[in-house]
């Protein structure tokens, strides 16, 4: 089975933490987070008060501390780094075939305690060909790397052909771009 893409996305947790000390975290989630990802985002972090923006922990030179972050906050930073870095991993691995929004693509916890992707009803009618697609374990946070996030996503497709194109009629977000003028993938 052919691949189509391999995409690979890290995330800086101290600009995510800078960025919602200026916005509240709820911004962020209703903008990224498909309805049933907000559901289990509230199911986790319902007890932090996510309507205002986190406070700022100031260092010395005016950047924010990471280790002057409580743990609650540096776990809600994990866990929305992570999902950003992973949908934009799925991202990178579906381009140039599809351009997708991140209401596209869902992170969830479907099977078993690793996340995987699951992609809207919308990209896979229209994506008939796409077969598989699969994320990989996000890369261990120690140390130094505590502060970086990163996912890679890996996108596969059973072969097509001109007697099998890629569905005419795409989601408003999707637009097939296949290697060939009509549109399909050889």
């Amino acid at each position: 089975m052919p691949i189509i893409g391999i995409g690979v996305d890290t995330c800086h947790l101290p600009h995510l933490h800078s960025l919602l000390t200026r916005h509240s975290p709820w911004r962020l989630v209703r903008r990224i987070f498909t309805v049933r990802e907000r559901e289990l985002f509230e199911q986790n972090f319902g007890a932090l008060d996510l309507h205002r923006p986190l406070p700022k922990y100031p260092d010395s030179d005016g950047g924010a501390h990471w280790n002057r972050i409580p743990p609650p906050q540096r776990r809600l930073l994990s866990y929305l780094g992570g999902r950003w870095a992973a949908k934009e991993a799925a991202f990178k691995a579906l381009y140039p075939t599809y351009h997708l929004q991140f209401r596209d693509v869902s992170i969830l916890k479907e099977q078993g305690p690793k996340p995987c992707i699951v992609l809207s009803p919308d990209i896979v009618k229209t994506a008939n060909y796409l077969n598989d697609f699969a994320m990989s374990k996000p890369v261990p946070s120690s140390g130094k790397n505590e502060r970086v996030r990163t996912n890679r996503a890996f996108a596969s497709y059973q072969g097509c052909n001109a007697s099998n194109p890629v569905a005419s009629t795409s989601a408003q977000s999707a637009k097939p771009m296949g290697p060939f003028m009509d549109g399909t993938v050889k």
